[in-house]
């Protein structure tokens, strides 16, 4: 739930970490590559593919970002900003760089949980002191599908 709560306050701060030559781990953000930060507590501790929020992307001798966690993608997704659905890619496309192979089915729970997840906001921004039953349930749902 915490790397849920640093993707919707990181964002659009996001990094892709897909494997590279050997046992080098390739980075890449909106704007191109970069690496992790050597006094960064990820730096050679990532393998694999996955994602990473990071509060800060700096650049001396090379592009590096700092202050970085590993995130999931359902959380990305669900807490992201513009989120769309490619038919003919079969994937959801986040930011208009990031792509989540799905079928529709998939897709569409997603951005009904997101249109969810609005609503609910806006309905605690209106009456923040009641917590109504539908409110309840979607509160839970969301916990239960980040854990």
């Amino acid at each position: 739930l915490v790397r849920a709560i640093l993707c919707a306050s990181l964002f659009p701060n996001v990094a892709y970490c897909s494997p590279d030559r050997g046992k080098e781990v390739k980075i890449t953000t909106k704007q191109g590559t970069a690496d992790v930060h050597p006094a960064s507590v990820n730096h050679d501790r990532l393998s694999g593919t996955g994602f990473l929020v990071y509060l800060e992307k700096v650049q001396t001798s090379k592009v590096y970002i700092r202050d970085s966690s590993v995130v999931g993608g359902l959380p990305l997704l669900v807490f992201g900003s513009h989120v769309v659905f490619d038919t003919f890619a079969k994937a959801l496309v986040l930011d208009d760089w990031l792509r989540f192979k799905c079928d529709k089915r998939t897709a569409n729970l997603v951005l009904a949980l997101r249109e969810e997840i609005q609503d609910l906001l806006l309905e605690r921004i209106e009456a923040p002191k009641e917590l109504s039953q539908r409110a309840s349930v979607v509160t839970a749902a969301i916990a239960e599908l980040l854990m």
